[in-house]
């Protein structure tokens, strides 16, 4: 294998962990987001309770 070939294969190797590591990195975004968005949900139902903003049903 010539030096061409073993750099071409280095860089698909690097190529393919970038990939891993991105999409493990949204992932963690989107966990984020979905706890931070249940958390202001939760957040505004107390407050709206506490306000007397609802009909109570909720």
């Amino acid at each position: 294998m010539n030096d061409y070939e073993t750099r071409i294969k280095n860089r698909e190797y690097e190529r393919q962990e970038r990939r891993k590591r991105n999409r493990r990195r949204a992932q963690i975004w989107i966990v984020i987001g979905v706890v931070v968005l249940i958390a202001l949900l939760f957040f505004w139902v107390d407050i709206a309770d506490i306000a007397g903003w609802g009909d109570g049903a909720a």
